[in-house]
């Protein structure tokens, strides 16, 4: 499981992600987020480890040249995925997995997240789902959420959500911010859970 928390604000959008890898027995950290500072976007994944690269690469194809282009690339996401015939590609897709990708496209921050499940309550399996004004997922509890999100400083409090989610076993390690703007991407680790229980 990863922690993807996401806040639009008027001329941002900021993704929160967890870094540990494994499943409930962690084995090493890792970023969950991929800056795609060409596109102005950025793209997290949950599921198999080695998806974030391949979702990337996946994409990222021939054409795509801003955020708008990316997006479009999502609704033809089962599509590209069902190209895919290397064995590690092929065993990669078969898991469980949620894309999101975040950016400035021509209408400002946005972002969307697809899954090939259907199990998160967000949509069927491969809908494109529009991500309001704010995200957290897993879900914490409803009084965590309006706390973070209705603070005045809802960005300085969002590492509180992947506090709350590490009860999950395989969510931990540290907490990335991943911020996109108009005038490029930043990434940080804002809490690093590494060396604690």
């Amino acid at each position: 499981m990863t922690a993807i928390n996401i806040l639009k604000l008027a001329d941002s959008v900021h993704l929160l992600t967890d870094g540990r890898v494994g499943a409930g027995l962690a084995f090493g950290t890792v970023a969950k987020v991929m800056p795609l500072p060409h596109l102005t976007a950025a793209v997290a994944t949950r599921g198999p480890a080695r998806l974030l690269g391949l979702m990337s690469l996946m994409l990222c194809a021939e054409g795509t040249s801003d955020f708008d282009d990316l997006v479009g690339e999502l609704s033809r996401l089962q599509w590209i995925c069902g190209q895919q015939g290397e064995p590690w590609q092929v065993e990669t897709l078969a898991a469980e997995f949620d894309v999101v990708v975040a950016g400035i496209g021509s209408k400002g921050p946005a972002a969307y997240m697809v899954s090939n499940h259907g199990k998160n309550g967000l949509g069927e399996p491969w809908e494109v789902f529009d991500i309001p004004q704010v995200l957290a997922t897993p879900p914490v509890s409803q009084s965590l959420f309006d706390e973070v999100f209705g603070a005045d400083d809802p960005l300085a409090e969002m590492p509180r959500l992947v506090d709350a989610q590490r009860v999950h076993p395989s969510i931990g390690g540290f907490a990335q911010l991943t911020s996109i703007t108009a005038d490029g991407i930043s990434t940080r680790i804002v809490r690093d859970y590494r060396n604690q229980g």
